[in-house]
């Protein structure tokens, strides 16, 4: 009797034994709730080759494992863990999308799961040091520059800003190329300079400087025989017509032509000037013959002048000796 009747304790101190550690897991385990996604950075804008580090907060909730989603895709190299935080050492622009995470633990036999909001992640190529050039055109009578600013790398969209002598111009979105041609009317200022900047969000890229210089100068070369080469000079890119004027003493003259020289045959003296966009170049002067005489006569009458006047001086200073003694 005694026996039995130990034995019954025995069964009933393990079964309050069981009942407690019943008791004592329910109180230890906790149910999944309140998951939100917390990132590292102050922006969700990224720049290629940047770190992503996301991480999965449970508000409540113990033994917890998580998975991650990408674009509501499992991302199968972070399988459930009991690691919180995603990693990506460095992005690329295939890492744009939505993330969330999903936290999920054992509670009652059952599984608590909870999932997290959606948070976007844009990657973006930074931009390259943008690339001026300029096209002069007439629209008489004024004088337009088009403008292209370009940049060879950079997430789109792209806000390309001009500025004149460090003032701002205007300012162009590029959505679909990464170019953008700016037209800007010319005055008769010369030596303006100009620079682009390109902008897609992380720290702007500016261009080198582009002097615009609308004037003309004109240039020869004499081959030979008789013949004179002219060429019209601009220092920039011009898809348009050159004006020539010809002074001589025969005539005076206006040619027009699309390329930039002309020859000169037969050689006659006088005044040559080219123009282009309204802008005259300074004049080219082929002398005659006679002119050379006369300049060769004048040079000899100044210095046959000298020698009289010095001559003079001689004798004077002759008698004047001849005095004093």
């Amino acid at each position: 009797m005694g026996n039995y009747f130990h034995l019954l304790l025995l069964l009933a101190l393990s079964q309050l034994a069981v009942l407690h550690k019943v008791k004592m897991a329910n109180i230890l385990k906790i149910p999944v709730s309140g998951v939100t996604i917390k990132s590292s950075l102050n922006s969700s804008v990224l720049a290629e080759g940047s770190k992503l580090t996301l991480s999965c907060i449970v508000k409540e909730g113990t033994n917890v494992t998580y998975q991650w989603y990408f674009n509501n895709e499992k991302i199968t190299e972070f399988s459930p863990s009991t690691q919180s935080d995603l990693v990506i050492n460095k992005v690329n622009v295939n890492h744009s999308g939505k993330y969330y995470c999903e936290a999920r633990n054992l509670f009652n036999l059952y599984t608590s799961s909870v999932t997290s909001n959606d948070t976007e992640i844009i990657v973006k190529v930074p931009v390259s040091n943008p690339s001026i050039e300029v096209r002069i055109v007439t629209a008489k009578p004024k004088i337009m520059a088009i403008i292209v600013c370009s940049s060879d790398q950079g997430t789109l969209p792209i806000i390309f800003t001009l500025y004149k002598n460090k003032s701002f111009v205007r300012n162009v979105t590029a959505s679909s190329v990464r170019h953008v041609e700016l037209i800007v009317q010319m005055t008769q200022n010369q030596g303006d300079i100009y620079k682009c900047k390109a902008d897609n969000g992380f720290m702007p890229k500016y261009s080198n400087g582009l002097v615009i210089d609308l004037s003309v100068n004109l240039t020869s070369r004499h081959t030979v025989g008789q013949e004179v080469n002219l060429t019209c000079i601009v220092n920039y890119e011009f898809r348009g017509v050159y004006t020539w004027y010809f002074v001589t003493p025969s005539r005076n003259h206006t040619e027009i032509s699309n390329t930039n020289y002309w020859n000169i045959n037969p050689v006659e003296p006088g005044k040559y000037y080219c123009s282009v966009n309204g802008q005259l170049s300074k004049s080219f002067e082929i002398p005659s013959k006679g002119t050379k005489f006369q300049t060769a006569m004048i040079a000899i009458s100044a210095i046959l002048g000298v020698l009289g006047i010095l001559l003079v001086i001689c004798i004077c200073y002759c008698i004047w000796r001849s005095c004093r003694e």
